[in-house]
């Protein structure tokens, strides 16, 4: 019924968190567990491989000898093509399950409602090796917007809600992705937005799953550390969504052509290129922010119209955070 899709690499530390979260599930339907190791360096795949002897009815591992990932491949997309199941479910190595019911809880809704095409769930966020923390990761910022009377959300609404933790995604297989162009990022805001177009999402309000933040080797840290991969991501993103837009019939041109701006605007202000801010502010594209919750929009006009000044305010913030602390 469920392939639960995994992928790993150097998380020696993480990966049995991960198994046992997938192992104590408990179901009324029969899974499979598609753990593929990209050749790491670590004990990563000697840990699994004690998994698989317990349980090789269900643990159905794939252990590289070269890694895929540096050679331009796509592993996730290697792993996945291999479910069986009706449904895929998605935790990277690092991250991992807490409730024992999820997948009962998903498939549960899912098979009663053939027009939910994606479902997710909350979680937990957790630092490194350390116990979770009790914040919730939905909403994940103060601009998140979150409805109140419904679980059902379409295109438009997820987009909205910004970040929703990946290893809590759960869609029916054999649904296509949209066929964004090959420079597009291709990742989890490609997959939410390609399963709910199908139909719409469902959004489970209760911690099931932990997002594991400030592992070394994941790609969002590999972005942080080095601008010209930051800069890269951001082109990635704005031709993701200049993609969803036509691909869309411009049904949520609004939403689309505002995150666009949004990660302009990041590309421009990390570089410090100001004539491209002010650009954006002549052209009138600057007014694509309305459409987020006011608190965002207000954040990405300063960074834009203002952005020597927020820099020096965002400085200040911060000795003054440092000073607070000390004391």
């Amino acid at each position: 019924m469920v392939s639960i899709v995994c992928n790993t690499y150097n998380h020696e530390k993480y990966i049995a968190d991960a198994l046992e979260g997938f192992v104590s599930q408990k179901t009324t339907f029969p899974i499979e567990i598609l753990v593929m190791d990209d050749a790491s360096t670590d004990r990563t795949a000697d840990i699994i491989r004690e998994y698989e002897k317990k349980y090789p009815e269900i643990i159905k591992p794939v252990y590289q000898t070269e890694n895929q990932y540096s050679q331009g491949l796509k592993p996730g997309a290697q792993n996945r093509t291999r479910a069986k199941g009706k449904y895929i479910a998605i935790c990277e190595g690092d991250d991992y399950w807490i409730d024992e019911y999820k997948l009962q809880k998903q498939v549960d809704y899912m098979e009663s409602h053939p027009d939910c095409t994606f479902c997710f769930t909350n979680g937990y966020r957790c630092y490194g090796i350390n116990k979770p923390t009790e914040k919730k990761i939905i909403p994940w910022t103060k601009y998140s917007i979150v409805k109140k009377n419904s679980s059902i959300y379409n295109v438009g609404e997820i987009e909205l809600m910004g970040y929703v933790p990946t290893c809590s995604f759960v869609w029916r297989n054999g649904l296509f992705f949209l066929p964004v162009a090959e420079n597009a990022f291709q990742g989890d805001e490609l997959w939410k937005i390609s399963m709910t177009n199908h139909g719409y999402a469902y959004f489970i309000d209760e911690p099931m799953v932990v997002y594991r933040q400030g592992n070394k080797n994941s790609a969002t840290a590999q972005w942080k550390s080095n601008i010209a991969k930051y800069v890269s991501i951001d082109d990635k993103f704005i031709q993701l969504f200049s993609d969803l837009e036509r691909l869309l019939d411009k049904k949520y041109s609004n939403v689309m052509r505002m995150r666009a701006c949004q990660f302009k605007i990041e590309k421009y202000y990390v570089l410090n290129d100001y004539s491209k801010l002010s650009e954006i502010v002549k052209s009138g594209e600057i007014k694509n922010l309305k459409y987020d919750s006011w608190k965002s929009f207000l954040y990405y006009t300063a960074k834009c119209r203002h952005p020597i000044l927020f820099k020096t305010v965002l400085k200040i913030g911060k000795r003054v955070k440092k000073i607070l602390l000390f004391r």
